[in-house]
C-alpha cells in the first residue's frame, strides 16, 4: 500500500501524479519500476504481468537502481506526517487489528470533527478494547479501555504528530519516531500507541508485576537445577578414560551454556519486575504528593489603590504536573468591590482539577475568615476559569501583606485529570494591560 496524495505538499499536480500506483492508487511506498516503464509499490505488484498494459514477462527493479534521478525527485517531495492533525488524516497508518484490510477513501466520509463522527470513533475504540487476546503467561488478558473524549473512561485523547520532512525520510519516521505509531507492550505484548506507552506502563503495573512474577517463578526449577549441576561438576571425582571423560565435559558443557542463557534471561525478568514496581511506587507518590506554584505581587498595596475597574495582571506560565501552559490571572478591582484571583488552563484543553487558590502568606489565610480561598473540584472546559475573590476592603488586605509590602498568590494542585487535549485554531491569551510587578518562586 502507497501513501495517500493529501500529505504531499506539491504544487505542482502532474509532478505527483506519475509516481501514483496503478494498484492502489496511492504514491508508491518502497517503488519498482518494470521493464515496460511503469512504476509500482514493492507490495502491490504480484506474478510477471504488468498490471497497467498487460505485458507479460515483466522485470522489475527497484526505482533507486533503474532510474536515480526520478527517484531523488520523489525523496525530495515535502510531506507531513500521516497521522497529522486529530489522527484521522486520511494517510494515517492503520491499527493493528486492521492492517490487513486495505485503507478506506475518506473524501467522502463525514469530518472526524462532527459529533456523529466522533461517536463512531469512540464505539469502534471501545469495541477494539472489549477484545480479548492470550497473554504469554496463559491468562485471558482484557484490553483496557480506550480513553473517551468525554473523560468518562478516563480515555486518552487522540495523538496527532507535527512531523514535516521529505519522502525519503518517512517510512524511518512512521517505523522510529511518530508518537501516534503502534508499538508492542515488551512485558504483556498489547500493542498501543507510542505516546500512550507511559501511561500504559502506569495503569497496567499490578498485571506487568503479577506476569513478571509468574514467569519468574516458571524458571526457578531451571535456576536451582543450574545450580546443581554446576555443584555436581565441582564433584566430580577425574575419570580413568579420557575419552570417556572429554565426552561427558562436552555435554555438560553444552547444557551448562543453555542453562546459564536461562539464568540470564532469569535476571533480566527480574530487573523488569524491580524496574515496574519501583516506577509504580515513584507514580504513587507523585499522586500523593501535591503541586504547588507561587508568585508575589511587588507593591501591592500600590497596585490595588491604582489600577482601573476591570484591569487585569498575569502571571508568567507554568507547568502542572507535566502540563505547560497554566496562568493566575489577578483582577485588582472587579466590579463587585472584590479582588478576583483566576487560575487559567492552557488554550484548548479540557481537564478535572483538584486545586486550591491561596492569596495571602499561609498562617494569615488560617487565621483570617474575611479570606475567602476557592476551593473545588472544577471541569475547565474551553474558555471556562476556575476563580475565587477576596475582600478588598484596605484593613483586611494589609493584613494579607507580608513585611516588604508583597502580597503572596498561590496555587497548590493535588490532582490532573486531563479529559482531551485538543487543537485550538485560536488562542485565549490574555493580553497585560498595566505592568507586571511579579516575580515568581520554583515549584515544589
Amino acid at each position: 500500500m502507497g501513501y495517500r496524495e493529501g500529505i504531499f505538499q506539491c504544487s505542482d499536480s502532474g509532478v505527483l501524479r506519475q509516481f501514483l500506483c496503478a494498484v492502489c492508487l496511492d504514491v508508491v511506498s518502497d517503488p519498482v519500476i518494470t521493464s515496460c516503464q511503469h512504476i509500482f509499490c514493492a507490495d502491490c505488484f504480484r506474478g510477471d504481468k504488468c498490471p497497467s498494459c498487460r505485458h507479460a514477462r515483466v522485470t522489475i527493479k527497484p526505482l533507486n537502481d533503474a532510474v536515480p534521478a526520478l527517484y531523488r525527485m520523489l525523496s525530495n517531495l515535502s510531506v507531513v506526517c500521516p497521522n497529522a492533525g486529530d489522527g484521522m488524516h486520511p494517510g494515517c497508518l492503520p491499527s493493528p487489528a486492521s492492517d490487513t484490510q486495505p485503507s478506506p477513501d475518506l473524501s467522502d466520509q463525514p469530518s472526524s470533527s462532527s459529533p456523529t463522527s466522533r461517536q463512531q470513533q469512540q464505539q469502534q475504540q471501545q469495541q477494539r478494547s472489549k477484545k480479548k487476546r492470550k497473554g504469554n503467561g496463559g491468562d485471558n488478558v482484557t484490553l483496557p479501555p480506550l480513553l473517551s473524549g468525554d473523560g468518562e473512561e478516563g480515555g486518552r485523547g487522540a495523538v496527532g504528530c507535527a512531523w514535516r520532512g521529505t519522502y525519503a525520510d518517512l517510512e524511518r519516521h512512521l517505523g522510529l519516531h511518530c508518537p501516534a505509531r503502534w508499538v508492542e507492550c515488551d512485558i504483556c505484548g498489547e500493542q498501543v500507541i507510542a505516546a500512550h506507552l507511559p501511561e500504559h506502563n502506569v495503569s497496567q503495573a499490578a498485571s506487568h508485576v503479577a506476569l513478571l512474577q509468574t514467569r519468574l517463578q516458571a524458571l526457578q526449577p531451571v535456576d536451582r537445577q543450574i545450580s546443581s549441576l554446576r555443584r555436581w561438576l565441582e564433584s566430580t571425582e577425574p575419570c580413568c578414560c579420557c575419552e570417556e571423560a572429554a565426552e561427558r565435559i562436552d555435554v555438560l558443557g553444552r547444557k551448562l551454556a543453555g542453562l546459564e542463557e536461562v539464568q540470564e534471561q532469569l535476571r533480566d525478568i527480574q530487573e523488569k519486575v524491580d524496574s515496574v514496581t519501583e516506577h509504580q511506587r515513584s507514580a504513587q507518590e507523585r499522586t500523593r504528593r501535591p503541586f504547588t506554584w507561587e508568585c508575589r505581587l511587588q507593591r501591592a498595596a500600590e497596585v490595588l489603590r491604582e489600577c482601573g475597574v476591570g484591569e487585569q495582571i498575569n502571571t508568567p506560565s507554568f507547568a502542572v504536573m507535566g502540563h505547560d501552559g497554566f496562568k493566575i490571572r489577578i483582577t485588582p478591582k472587579c466590579k463587585t468591590g472584590y479582588v478576583g484571583v483566576y487560575l487559567q488552563p492552557p488554550a484548548g484543553m479540557s481537564a478535572k482539577l483538584k486545586y486550591r487558590l491561596i492569596v495571602g502568606s499561609s498562617g494569615m489565610v488560617k487565621c483570617t475568615r474575611h479570606c475567602h480561598i476557592f476551593t473545588r473540584d472544577d471541569t475547565l472546559a474551553g474558555k471556562a476559569w476556575g476563580c475565587g475573590t477576596f475582600c478588598s476592603a484596605q484593613c483586611l488586605q494589609q493584613l494579607l501583606l507580608d513585611a516588604d509590602g508583597s502580597l503572596r498568590i498561590a496555587v497548590e494542585v493535588t490532582s490532573v485529570q486531563l479529559i482531551e487535549a485538543m487543537r485550538s485554531a485560536r488562542g485565549t491569551e490574555v493580553q497585560f494591560t498595566m505592568p507586571l510587578p511579579l516575580t515568581h518562586s520554583t515549584p515544589t
